[in-house]
């Protein structure tokens, strides 16, 4: 079997040329006080809102993020 370096250069090429770029953080960083070095930025705002349980609104409990950048929500609830 024979190398071919072009191929590789080129499969590596479009593999980098893939990944997502990451997003740029907010200038006041999310109205956040952040240690040195941190950055923030809002990525989804008023997510219950209109979603109630009785008369109260649905509160999320927790945030967890994939690999891949997928943001999952729970709420207290369920």
């Amino acid at each position: 079997m024979r190398n071919h370096p072009l191929l590789f250069v080129g499969l590596f090429g479009f593999a980098l040329s893939a990944a997502a770029a990451l997003p740029a953080p907010d200038a006041d960083d999310g109205a956040l006080n952040l240690p040195p070095g941190f950055r923030a930025l809002i990525v989804a705002d008023n997510l219950v809102v209109g979603k109630k349980t009785g008369n109260t609104p649905e509160r999320l409990r927790g945030l967890a993020v994939a690999p891949n950048g997928d943001i999952y929500a729970k709420l207290v609830r369920g």
